[in-house]
């Protein structure tokens, strides 16, 4: 048996800005965000 392990970090400030593709990180999750129920279409 394989085990995975998952990361999930709590960003409260957003600080991702030094990455280049920030603005595309953003929108997408205020896309995720803003869907209803959380589904992509």
């Amino acid at each position: 048996m394989t085990e995975h392990w998952i990361a999930i970090e709590c960003n409260p400030n957003g600080q991702w800005g030094w990455l280049p593709n920030a603005p595309a990180i953003t929108e997408a999750f205020a896309d995720i965000l803003s869907t209803e129920g959380g589904s992509r279409s």
